[in-house]
């Protein structure tokens, strides 16, 4: 700022309304301005660099998402608005898209095979406990259901629905989620693991012509976790029962 002195020896800022004290202007008094300046910036740096409270979360290893996570939750919401919109369809039309489903995902089978290695390679190897350690870390998959995926002419009334797992599950921890909204037929209890800690059980009453259906586990909810704690691959458990027409 460029200051001018006034013939009745005031100081005058040139192209600012500011008049100095009359006792006139001293270079030393720039020394508490700057100061007062400086204290301020140092003080708006840091408020700005401050996060916000109770926003900061730490990210961790379930928190943090990686490209497949993320791959996997787009696919997610795809599978469940096509689910959404064929429901709204019509029952032939949700039955089509569940039978095209089925035939372009891996069977149970292929699941389990894909994990499991094969007896007789492993007799064959020469580092078995090197093989057992890393099936110990693949996560778990869906090996059997009852019903079976896919089922069509399913008994309507009280029926115990049963999921097996590849592996030994943490028990008390499950996540049965509905694949679109009221696709989760009325439960009976609470569901729970059966001796074995691989297959989890659930009482339902069916009703008929109706077509049903669970993720076991999805992008959102991963409660299905072996001992280990890692979460079970989601899978779509889908079925119809029978119609009143057939029960005759």
């Amino acid at each position: 700022m460029t200051f001018a002195r006034q013939s009745n020896g005031d100081w005058r800022a040139i192209g600012y309304l500011v008049k100095p004290l009359r006792a006139g202007f001293r270079p030393w008094m720039w020394i508490p301005i700057g100061a007062g300046v400086l204290l301020v910036f140092i003080a708006v740096s840091n408020e700005i660099k401050r996060p916000a409270a109770g926003n900061h979360v730490q990210p961790t290893s379930s928190q943090t998402s990686t490209p497949g996570s993320n791959a996997l939750a787009g696919l997610m919401v795809q599978r469940r608005q096509e689910l959404t919109q064929a429901s709204a369809s019509g029952s032939d039309v949700l039955a089509k898209l569940i039978a095209q489903r089925q035939k372009e995902s891996p069977s149970a089978a292929d699941q389990a095979a894909a994990i499991e290695p094969d007896k007789s390679q492993t007799a064959s190897s020469s580092a078995p406990s090197a093989e057992k350690v890393l099936l110990a870390e693949q996560p778990p998959v869906v090996v059997e259901t009852y019903p079976a995926s896919g089922a069509r002419e399913v008994a309507p009334g009280l029926v115990e629905i049963r999921v097996r797992f590849s592996k030994p599950m943490e028990d008390g921890s499950w996540s049965w989620s509905a694949a679109w909204e009221n696709s989760a037929p009325e439960s009976v209890g609470a569901p729970h693991f059966l001796d074995d800690g691989r297959t989890c059980v659930m009482k339902v009453h069916l009703e008929p012509g109706r077509i049903y259906a669970w993720w076991l586990n999805s992008g959102s909810f991963k409660n299905f976790r072996d001992r280990a704690g890692v979460p079970a691959l989601p899978y779509l458990l889908t079925f119809q029962t029978q119609s009143k027409e057939q029960l005759k």
